[in-house]
Formats: structure tokens, C-alpha cells, sequence
């Protein structure tokens, strides 16, 4: 059996202040006129039926997820009470999914909030990897990307050398992780042809993942022994708030993916984007002569390769504009160049600071 695993806990403060605390990316309609969450699910149903898929978020977010994803079952949509990175995160899912499927079920973890093109080649590449963690129940798989640009901006594989497998997908072993890197080392990394982006999808059955967490991560394999139980007995909900508050703050990356071994990546042919900012809304929204990505209304004079997004009611209007991000809302207007998208967690934390900042955030 499998059981995809969408994680949607995240605040998507890069794209404030159209995500807010209570209406993150994942809850945004930016690439299409659905959601992130939705597109996410949608793409996953012709392998899968709704019963099968998992979301973990956290509160703020549970309900508004079960109304855009009614078909889900109420009791696969999973409210963590307290953040703490995607590790808690998988060893919850995993405990639920064993519950439900036993340990030879597979998991896929995969991000809410990513673009992917191309959704036949998505869908075999996934398919063929919940295949090889099937057919090697002991490994950790993960989805690569062929990098088309030196990005500094994504985490990078370091491939090893390719393993024999009877379908369409190449597999190939994994040296290392590499972390988001400069512009020197992203460069090298493009021009070797070794490395992929690290698009955050990963593969496995719940066996595997209980003896990676037992080998390296010794309090979330107790974790998900509890939450296993727990689910079994029918009383997730009795412990989850003191039980999950009591996991360690760790993604699943240093927890396990840097540790552990046989790694094996799968070599995506698909187009993926994590859409990690405004600036990523080039590659969506249509852009007029002047190269301006437009969402909403605006009229522009001598304004070039501009990020516009309005609300649909009012009028962005510019003059001599050049390469900026201009972001109206109902009750805020966000200016900035573009080149300075990264430094809106900071101005966030300005924001924070104000007496009257309330929903501002």
C-alpha cells in the first residue's frame, strides 16, 4: 500500500503579505486558480485514492484544509499542536501509516507548496520510485532534479553511480547532501554534471524509516512507537498535543538523510520549482512587452521586469520602475526590489515589533 504525505505546516512568510500566519503559501492560489494544497493532492489522486493520502499542518490550518480537500477523510487531515521541523513530522506519519498498513506500507513525503510540470512524467518517476522502495524495503529514496541554472537557493545532491532498475526511472546511489551553496560552489556544481537539487521528496516503507530513526535518531523512534499505538488504539488525539510538543525541533535531513545509508535517488524528468519567492513568479504569471510578471491590475510607464501582484480591485500604477516587487493586499502594500525578496523575513520581524501589528503578520 501507499501512502503519499503532505506536509503543510509551513508560515510561507516569503510571500507575505499575501501569506499570513492564518493563510500561508500552501493556502494561496499563486501558479493556478487552486491552491498550492490542492494542486499537490490533485496531481497525486490517479495514483492514489483519497483514503490513502495523509496531511499533516497544525492547527491554525486544519480546518481550512478540510474545506478545500472535503474528499479527504477528517481523520487524514493531522493538526501538530506545536511546530517542529518535518523529523516529528515523519515519524507521526509513519506511526499512523503502520497503524493503518502495517510496516511493509510505503510513504511518500512530499512538500505542499511545490510547482511541478509535466504531471505524467511526475507521476511515473514517483511510481517507479514507491516500486524500488518496495522492492528494497531497507532503503531511503529521494527525488533529485536536473539543475538548469547554478541556484543558490536549493539544497544539492552529490550523485553516485547509476543502479540497474527495469522501468523508465534512473536510480543512482547518493554520495552526499549538500547545503544551499554560493554562487562560486552552485556554479561548479552545474558544470560537473554530479549534482542534483534536493526537490524534499522522499520515498520509503515504514520499515525502513523505523530502523533509521532507531539507528539514528533514538527519541523519535520511541516517538513513533507512542504514535503508533496511539493510533492503533484509537487515541491519537489523547496524547499527540503532550507527546509531539516533547519531540526534538530536527528535520528529517540532519536527523537522518546525512546519516544514514543506502541512500538512493531517483532521477526526476520533470519540471519542479519550490517556488521559494515572489521572484518565482516570473516562470507563472504572464509578463508583458516590457517583461513585468503580472497578477491583477496594473498600468505601467516605462516599468521593466517588475513582480505586480494586486487584489484584483485596485490599480497598481508605476512610472520608472525597474526589476521590483510590488505586492498590494487589502491592508498592505509591499515595495522592494527584487534582488532584496530574502530579506522580507526581516522585515517581518520589524513588523512584529509594532503595537498594532495583529493581523498585519
Amino acid at each position: 500500500m501507499f501512502y503519499p504525505v503532505i506536509m503543510a505546516g509551513g508560515s510561507g512568510e516569503r510571500f507575505w503579505p499575501q501569506s499570513r500566519k492564518d493563510s500561508p503559501k500552501q493556502l494561496q492560489a499563486l501558479i493556478s486558480d487552486r491552491t498550492m494544497v490542492e494542486e499537490t493532492v490533485g496531481r497525486l489522486l490517479p495514483l492514489t485514492p483519497e483514503e490513502k493520502v495523509l496531511i499533516l499542518t497544525n492547527r491554525r490550518y486544519g480546518e481550512k484544509i478540510g474545506a478545500l480537500l472535503p474528499a479527504l477523510p477528517q481523520k487524514n487531515i493531522v493538526c501538530e499542536p506545536v511546530r517542529r521541523d518535518t523529523a516529528p513530522c515523519v515519524a507521526l506519519a509513519a506511526g499512523i501509516i503502520r497503524a493503518r498498513g502495517g510496516e511493509d506500507a510505503i510513504m511518500a513525503l512530499l512538500p505542499s507548496d511545490a510547482a511541478i510540470g509535466n504531471e505524467e512524467a511526475f507521476r511515473r518517476v514517483l511510481q517507479d520510485a514507491v516500486c524500488y522502495a518496495r522492492l528494497h524495503s531497507d532503503t531511503l529514496l529521494t527525488i533529485g532534479v536536473q539543475p538548469t541554472w547554478a541556484a543558490t537557493c536549493y539544497g544539492y545532491i552529490h550523485c553516485g553511480y547509476e543502479i540497474p532498475f527495469e522501468g523508465e526511472t534512473r536510480f543512482r546511489t547518493v554520495r552526499n547532501f549538500r547545503e544551499k551553496p554560493n554562487e562560486s560552489l552552485a556554479s561548479e556544481f552545474l558544470q560537473s554534471g554530479e549534482f542534483r537539487w534536493n526537490s524534499g521528496i522522499f520515498v520509503w516503507s515504514v520499515r525502513a524509516i523505523r530502523a533509521a530513526f532507531a539507528a539514528y535518531a533514538p527519541e523519535l523512534a520511541q516517538a513513533e512507537e507512542d504514535f503508533y499505538q496511539a493510533e492503533r488504539q484509537g487515541r491519537l488525539n489523547d496524547i499527540l498535543e503532550e507527546r509531539f510538543a516533547a519531540c526534538p525541533k530536527i528535520s528529517i535531513d540532519y536527523a537522518i538523510m546525512e546519516h544514514a545509508s543506502p541512500i538512493v535517488m531517483a532521477e526526476s524528468n520533470f519540471q519542479w520549482d519550490d517556488v521559494g519567492n515572489w521572484t518565482a513568479m516570473r516562470s507563472y504569471w504572464e509578463q508583458d512587452r516590457d517583461g513585468n510578471a503580472v497578477s491583477g491590475r496594473f498600468a505601467g510607464l516605462d516599468c521593466r521586469k517588475c513582480i505586480i501582484r494586486s487584489d484584483g480591485k485596485h490599480l497598481i500604477a508605476g512610472i520608472d520602475l525597474d526589476d521590483m516587487i510590488v505586492v498590494q493586499t487589502g491592508d498592505v502594500t509591499l515595495i522592494a526590489p527584487a534582488r532584496s525578496n530574502q530579506k522580507i523575513k526581516e522585515l517581518l520581524k520589524e513588523i512584529g515589533e509594532l503595537p498594532d501589528a495583529g493581523d498585519l503578520l
